[in-house]
């Protein structure tokens, strides 16, 4: 496995993660992390790692790279948001420090026309 810079140093826990797109800058988490696991994911060919700087929810985010405040935030292969402030790799990305992108024109819109959301 690719090491992420975090070295495998200690044994522990082991938790896997889904990554599908090599330029993702996220994994989803499909099982809880605890602080120190390493989250492990396959993406194609390659595979790779990273130590999980704090415990982390189940079907929640890690970072498998440093992440810029202001850089877009990629899962799936796609653009889901922007890092509202610096992410290191192994911490949890949610809305404490991502921007949704996603639904922030029609919300607004629909409200204003005094539609409501479905």
């Amino acid at each position: 496995m690719r090491d992420r810079g975090l070295g495998m140093e200690t044994a522990g826990v082991v938790c896997k993660a889904i990554m599908v797109d090599a330029a993702d800058n996220v994994a989803t988490l499909s099982e809880p992390a605890p602080v120190g696991a390493a989250v492990v994911w396959r993406v194609g060919e390659g595979d790779g790692f990273v130590r999980a700087l704090e415990s982390i929810p189940f079907g929640h985010k890690v970072a498998v790279t440093d992440i810029a405040a202001g850089e877009t935030v990629r899962k799936y292969g796609e653009s889901i948001g922007a890092a509202t402030r610096d992410i290191a790799a192994g911490q949890h990305v949610h809305s404490h420090n991502m921007r949704s992108l996603r639904g922030q024109t029609d919300l607004p819109d629909q409200r204003l026309r005094g539609g409501s959301p479905r």
